[in-house]
């Protein structure tokens, strides 16, 4: 099953915290891939998996 761009905006725009297939709360993040960009989530209730893809947005300052 592809995932449509509707399914896909709506995850993104619920700030990706339920299963894009199931709709399950109950998912769990992955240690991130070597580049970074890439995070392998895996819902725990339907067993599917994907990848949430990050991007550099912006930077802020550590104080000292």
């Amino acid at each position: 099953m592809s995932l449509s761009k509707e399914q896909k905006e709506d995850y993104i725009l619920t700030g990706g915290n339920q299963c894009l297939y199931c709709g399950s709360h109950n998912i769990t993040a992955l240690i991130f891939d070597g580049e970074g960009s890439r995070q392998p989530v895996r819902c725990e209730d339907c067993h599917r998996e994907w990848n949430d893809i990050y991007k550099l947005v912006d930077v802020e300052e550590i104080e000292e």
